[in-house]
Formats: structure tokens, sequence, C-alpha cells
């Protein structure tokens, strides 16, 4: 008996907590810290990971557990599931897990490809 994913965290407490999150994310504070250590990682995936995501994990953490979920990795793990199969039904909160995404992940830019002429 597989437990559907509006059982444990309904569309509204879907959304909410994604605002929740991202309001932390955003509290003067925490926003500073993160830039901060975005900073300090620069364009060093290696960096951003030890210096941006612990921070950001934490911040995540404190607010999944208003909604019920441990504030820990395995909570947060969860929590991410749901999120990611709810938004495959609810457009809101895709919009809302991909904002929350661009919070966080660095967008990737790639080299341009050197070519050389003979």
């Amino acid at each position: 008996m597989s437990v559907s994913p509006t059982s444990i965290l309904s569309v509204e407490r879907a959304k909410a907590s994604l605002r929740d999150i991202i309001a932390a994310l955003s509290l003067p504070d925490h926003a500073a810290r993160i830039t901060e250590a975005k900073n300090n990682a620069g364009n060093d995936m290696m960096m951003y990971m030890q210096l941006v995501f612990p921070l950001a994990t934490q911040i995540q953490q404190d607010v999944i557990q208003n909604y019920g979920f441990p504030a820990d990795r395995e909570g947060l793990l969860e929590f991410t599931r749901i999120i990611k199969m709810l938004a495959k039904e609810n457009e809101e909160i895709a919009q809302m897990d991909e904002d929350l995404r661009s919070l966080l992940i660095p967008s990737m830019v790639l080299p341009y490809p050197q070519t050389t002429s003979n």
C-alpha cells in the first residue's frame, strides 16, 4: 500500500512550506550569510557545496519541522521527494520549487568552446 504525498503534505501546506522556505532564505541575516558563502565559493562547485549547501540545508530544516518533518537530513530528503511528486501535478508548486532551486543552485556558465584555425 503506497502513501499518497497529499496524505503527508497537502497541496496548500506544500505551497505554504515553500513560501516559508523562500521567505526564510530571504531574511536579511540568512541572505547575507548565504551571499557571503556564495562569494567565498566563487565558481568552485566543491567550495559551493561545502559553504552554501550546509547553510541552505539548515534553514530549510528549520522550516520543514513546522510542517511535521524531522529537522534532519532524512526529513529534508522526504520533504523534497514529496514536493517533487506534487510539482508534477501542480504548476504553482512546480514554479515555487523552481524559484527555490534558483536561489540555491548557481547557474552554470559554460565556457565558450575554443576553436583553432589552421
